[in-house]
């Protein structure tokens, strides 16, 4: 009798947790303020772009939700609008196994505390081009939805807007060179979300050495790297990556 006691007990506590995550997560609707930021207002045709997306909870009582900014889990949604265009949806691509085996569980935030993190738009794999593919203004917004089935009204962000312009003069050769051999895709590179070739990372290589101070290097050079840094540290590295990633870091392996 003892042990069915016990049983049932735990069962009943086991409920109560999870209906007060529930209520948490729920309360996150009501009591978080979204915003969005951006690195640059004035970006050149192909850049990428940098947003820093922060909740912020303005409630007395802390909250659960889906802190970090993942755009293919859908958790937080990510919209930009082309020049005379509408807003449409940034998708990098479809979750392959790996990605969907990730667990994600919602995080805690205290009353007042405010958590932000950041997200790289270069390439729409839905247009096959880049996301700034033209001089003019674009906006972002953010759109909170966390889990449909746990969610209340979804939290939108403030727009923020960025102007693209053509590049100076000097620039417009790796504009096009970065544009046509697909190194936006490198600049916007994420280990759950960016599958490099062989011929992508020897492009990005070749371009950075080639155009060193052209506006385009920087967004590649970072990319180049983290996904160096990502091989690395999952012991997949080539010999060519391992001597790639060393030419970068001077041999000095990144924590």
């Amino acid at each position: 009798m003892s042990l069915l006691l016990t049983l049932a007990f735990a069962q009943h506590v086991a409920r109560a947790t999870q209906e007060q995550a529930i209520a948490r997560e729920r309360a996150f609707f009501d009591q978080v303020q979204l915003s969005l930021s951006i690195e640059a207002t004035n970006h050149y045709i192909g850049e990428p772009v940098r947003l820093r997306v922060t909740m912020k909870n303005i409630g007395s009582t802390p909250v659960l939700g889906y802190l970090t900014a993942l755009p293919y889990r859908g958790t937080t949604e990510l919209y930009y609008r082309q020049p005379s265009g509408e807003f449409r949806r940034f998708v990098t691509h479809e979750m392959g196994e790996e990605e969907k085996n990730v667990h994600v569980t919602p995080e805690a935030l205290e009353p007042e505390a405010e958590h932000t993190s950041e997200v790289t738009l270069a390439f729409d794999p839905q247009l096959g081009t880049a996301v700034l593919n033209g001089p003019g203004q674009y906006e972002f917004k953010a759109v909170y939805r966390g889990i449909r089935r746990i969610g209340g009204k979804p939290i939108e962000s403030n727009v923020v807007a960025v102007t693209s312009v053509a590049p100076p003069a000097e620039h417009v050769e790796a504009m096009k060179h970065y544009t046509a051999t697909g190194l936006p895709q490198v600049a916007q590179f994420d280990p759950l979300t960016t599958i490099l070739d062989r011929a992508a990372v020897s492009a990005a290589s070749e371009f950075v050495d080639r155009y060193p101070d052209s506006p385009y290097a920087a967004g590649v050079r970072q990319g180049l790297l983290q996904y160096l840094t990502d091989r690395v540290n999952r012991r997949r590295a080539t010999v060519d990556e391992k001597r790639l990633y060393d030419q970068f870091t001077g041999g000095q392996r990144e924590p």
